[in-house]
């Protein structure tokens, strides 16, 4: 990698007159090496800032110009130099810590936050160097016939000129009291933010530790109802059963009706624990992601479902094209599952039932798309069936807890994306799955 140094010029510091030559100096060298605009004001305001603190810190000093080449990457390097007190606090003074009685630390804050790189070197006693540079866009050539002449157009500075830049200069002086203190203002509104932004995270990390004691407590709960719940409900249809098989003699029918039915209740209530257990899982679960073959799962599931679709004689299409989807696997099993058992169970009654079931992309999207010819529904329930525990229909009519498709939409919104349903009453159902690419 080339690493190449031109000199431009070094310009003594050394009374009032040398900061108004070493400002346009600056300007001059600016415009001849392409730096835009608002670039060159950034630039100007640094140097004649830390040419000022020379003159008035340390009586004496130098600024040089180099033109810095590094790789295919070119800077205007501006080297300050002096042999006076030095600085104390620099980082502090830096990292707007502190600052001198004399205001000194503001400007070279200021002139750090102008250029590209900003470096000072500096002990008490043993003076200050300032190395501070700004890139060139790509592009800029000057060669060393143009880099001589922008050299003799910099010596040669008549004392007219001289007269025309002091008064550009008072005219000036403002504009740059004016610029470093909204950079003050600005860098008090930085640190503001800091501090709202710390607090936020503060914040942020107490409602994490909250999330998680609650996750505990949400686990204990699941734990004490898939324990506690479901044993006594498993003793009251066993004993119900029991009382079928071996005590049912002595009964009148209201007697069989009655045990029928606390039969029927228990399977319902312990179908009711265990999808309450389920959502809770997908709720507090943190999802893996791996590359799932999306068409062998749908056949995987299908072929499981063989028996059920023969006896019902469904008449069944499937179109899927070989994708490999991310995705978490036993939650997309779950979801195309659910869909599926719902198709085959709310168009059992169809003469004959038909499921079509397609997969596709779509703007970035995988789509599933399954269709039924089933009993459909008003699409002013649409919302209210992924709610968990909604039914649309009587359980003597089709079996369910209603839990379904809550979980369903649970697990596709832990994809980022989204399930939605279109139907009519009497005329089927099509549910679609939509998930990021």
């Amino acid at each position: 990698m080339e690493i190449k140094e031109d000199k431009i010029i070094t310009l003594l510091v050394d009374n009032e007159e040398d900061l108004v030559e070493i400002r346009d100096a600056t300007r001059k060298i600016c415009e001849a090496i392409g730096i835009k605009q608002t670039d060159q004001v950034k630039v100007i305001t640094a140097v004649s800032e830390i040419t000022r603190n020379i003159y008035e810190y340390a009586d004496k000093g130098y600024i040089t110009f180099s033109l810095f080449t590094d790789g295919l990457q070119k800077y205007l390097k501006i080297v300050a130099k002096d042999e006076g007190p030095g600085i104390e606090d620099v980082d502090r003074i830096l990292n707007g810590k502190f600052k001198s009685k004399t205001g000194m630390g503001i400007g070279l804050k200021g002139s750090k936050s102008l250029m590209d790189s900003f470096v000072i070197d500096s002990e008490p006693g043993a003076g200050v160097t300032i190395t501070m540079s700004k890139i060139i866009e790509r592009g800029f050539e000057l060669n060393r016939e143009q880099l001589e002449n922008l050299k003799e157009a910099l010596l040669d500075t008549s004392e007219s000129e001289k007269v025309t830049i002091v008064a550009e200069l008072e005219a000036q002086n403002q504009e740059l009291v004016n610029i470093l203190e909204e950079l003050n203002k600005s860098y008090k509104e930085l640190e503001e933010k800091k501090n709202l932004l710390d607090k936020l995270n503060k914040e942020l990390n107490n409602a994490l530790e909250l999330v998680n004691k609650k996750n505990v407590e949400l686990k204990a709960f699941n734990y004490t109802i898939s324990h506690d719940l479901k044993a006594p409900l498993r003793g009251i249809s066993g004993y119900a059963r029991e009382i079928t098989r071996k005590h049912a003699e002595p009964l009148s029918e209201r007697g069989k009706f009655c045990v029928e039915q606390i039969i029927q209740a228990s399977k319902q209530m312990e179908d009711l624990i265990e999808d309450l257990l389920s959502y809770s899982r997908v709720e507090t679960e943190t999802i893996n992601k791996a590359p799932v073959d999306i068409r062998k799962l749908i056949e995987n599931i299908l072929n499981q479902r063989r028996p059920i679709i023969e006896e019902k004689s469904v008449k069944l299409n499937f179109v899927c094209p070989e994708i490999e989807y991310e995705c978490w696997e036993s939650g997309m099993v779950h979801v195309f599952s659910n869909l599926i058992d719902n198709a085959i169970k709310f168009s059992a009654k169809s003469n004959p039932p038909e499921i079509d079931i397609r997969v596709y992309t779509e703007k970035n999207n995988l789509i599933f798309c399954i269709k039924d010819n089933g009993v459909g529904f008003d699409m002013k329930y649409h919302d209210r069936m992924f709610e968990l525990f909604q039914r649309l229909v009587r359980y003597d009519e089709f079996e369910g807890t209603g839990a379904g498709l809550a979980i369903v939409k649970k697990i596709v919104e832990k994809h980022d994306g989204r399930v939605w349903a279109e139907s009519e009453p009497g005329k089927g159902a099509r549910f679609y799955v939509s998930l990021p690419l």
